[in-house]
């Protein structure tokens, strides 16, 4: 997965996050997520690797929720760990005040993967 950054710039390979980024099993971490959302009513949830890779830096680098969010909106890093296609300055999570993550089982998720 490439990032497309503005003014041509491009993102380390060797950044800890795009390295950390390589070995998640997202498809895995997906199959698991996906099993908290069998109804097709209510609110969309937000993608797996976006909600899990929050759930991740907020628990490694002990941020808040609205750290969490300050941090992947302000650096292309947490946002290629995320999953973005493109560096944006938006929300990461739009319109959604609180990080939706906090509602999961913390324990459950994080233990998919052994990173």
């Amino acid at each position: 997965m490439k990032l497309e950054m503005p003014f041509g710039v491009t993102l380390r390979e060797d950044n800890r996050w795009v390295v950390l980024s390589k070995k998640f099993p997202w498809e895995e971490i997906d199959r698991e997520y996906m099993r908290h959302f069998k109804s097709n009513e209510g609110q969309v949830a937000i993608p797996s690797r976006l909600a899990f890779g929050a759930l991740y830096i907020q628990t490694v680098e002990g941020y808040t929720d609205e750290q969490t969010r300050r941090n992947i909106q302000e650096n292309p890093y947490l946002q290629y760990f995320c999953g973005f296609e493109c560096y944006t300055m938006d929300s990461p999570f739009g319109n959604v005040k609180k990080c939706a993550v906090g509602r999961h089982p913390k324990s459950e998720m994080l233990t998919i993967c052994a990173c």
